[in-house]
């Protein structure tokens, strides 16, 4: 029996050890010079966000505690985090991320945030996202896009590079790309920042991007931008067709809607409304045409490429 009973006490003596944090929790912001603020969510494997009241998230460089926030939220929703991180140093260095669940258990974080004295990184509006696992690097982008085209580049991870086709009665000397980097990265092009949906660049040979992460990593991506091939029917519903030849346009439509005409300009040359089809004579139009029904949840349908 006493064997048992010792056991059970080295056994639970184990588990109440485990529980324990194995960092200090403990700051005190009066040790400290400076500070910067991030603001976001934590990522787990499970493939949901943390949430829960008791959770904290903890800031650290060289095993020294460098701030504390708890969870925010209200109602089942406890998801984000308002952390304060101090340093005696005004920059420089690179401060590593621990979450603390309910029971006491520390999960290491793959984030990395270098400090930079009176900066933050996320909002309630782009909140920063912490990641159990890295899903990007810090220096990523995620998303790409010209405002003036309706195509989306296709991203290659391993070769940091960007592709995108556009349409063909674009200029390449004055594109406005719009693009979403990995949380609180910022882009530059020959150092000057870049801002999304508002830089202008020309983009007629390829263009480098250098994207600076929150933990100062920087990584140098290329952007090659190429027109997509002429008399190309890119059909986004079957409720019309198409008939192009060299001088009448012919469209069947099982709905009303209004077929727009573009120059290679990009200048609207006519608009035609219609109930069920269409058989115009556009004689020498030279552009692009767009088809719109006329609802509110059916707005766009198609486009077609021709004459170029």
């Amino acid at each position: 029996m006493k064997q048992i009973l010792l056991v059970l006490f080295f056994l639970l003596s184990f588990n109440f050890l485990n529980a324990q944090p194995q960092h200090q929790w403990e700051c005190n912001s009066n040790d400290f010079s400076f500070s910067m603020r991030a603001y976001g969510r934590v990522f787990l494997n499970t493939g949901y966000f943390a949430s829960h009241p008791e959770f904290r998230l903890g800031a650290f460089y060289n095993g020294q505690c460098r701030g504390i926030a708890k969870a925010q939220g209200g109602g089942c929703t406890y998801d984000t985090f308002n952390l304060i991180l101090h340093s005696n140093q005004e920059e420089g260095e690179l401060i590593e991320f621990i979450l603390l669940t309910p029971d006491s258990v520390e999960i290491p974080l793959s984030n990395k945030i270098y400090f930079r004295n009176n900066t933050l990184v996320g909002s309630d509006v782009v909140p920063f996202i912490w990641m159990e696992t890295e899903v990007y690097t810090s220096a990523e982008i995620l998303y790409f896009r010209f405002v003036e085209s309706w195509q989306q580049a296709v991203i290659d991870i391993n070769t940091k590079s960007v592709l995108i086709k556009i349409e063909p009665y674009l200029y390449l000397n004055n594109l406005v790309a719009s693009f979403d980097l990995a949380p609180g990265a910022v882009a530059f092009i020959n150092e000057v920042q870049q801002i999304s949906g508002i830089t202008e660049n020309d983009f007629t040979n390829p263009v480098i991007y250098n994207i600076l992460g929150v933990d100062n990593n920087i990584e140098d991506w290329t952007v090659y931008v190429d027109y997509l091939p002429t008399n190309i029917l890119d059909i986004y519903s079957k409720t019309f067709s198409l008939v192009i030849s060299d001088n009448s346009i012919i469209l069947n439509s099982e709905k009303p809607g209004v077929l727009y005409i573009y120059g290679t300009d990009s200048k609207l040359l006519d608009v035609y409304n219609f109930q069920n089809g269409l058989n115009i004579f556009p004689a020498d139009y030279i552009g692009i045409i767009f088809y719109q029904a006329k609802t509110d949840t059916e707005k766009f349908f198609g486009k077609l490429l021709f004459g170029l």
